[in-house]
């Protein structure tokens, strides 16, 4: 497992979506914020923390989810609780 298939079943859990449909979502998020990034793989922590505020805020506002400042808020707590098991995924 790596980190995004860890926050894509994150997310999807907290969206009650699949995490497949959960992924894609970050993946198009992903893009947004960096749209030279060919391997999305290669993101820090420090970007997946960018992703969250900005443009998967952005994502859920548009399709109109409920509690996106509550998601957010644990999908960066779930980041940062996890970090050093995160930052070893890397390795």
């Amino acid at each position: 497992m790596d980190i995004l298939d860890y926050v894509a079943s994150l997310l999807g859990g907290l969206i009650n979506a699949p995490v497949a449909s959960a992924k894609g979502l970050l993946r198009l998020a992903i893009k947004d914020a960096f749209p030279d990034k060919d391997d999305l793989n290669d993101l820090l922590l420090s970007d997946y923390q960018h992703v969250f505020k900005t443009t998967l805020r952005a994502r859920l506002d548009r399709v109109k989810f409920k509690n996106i400042d509550a998601i957010v808020t644990k999908m960066e707590d779930a980041l940062g609780n996890n970090q050093s098991l995160l930052t070893m995924m890397r390795v």
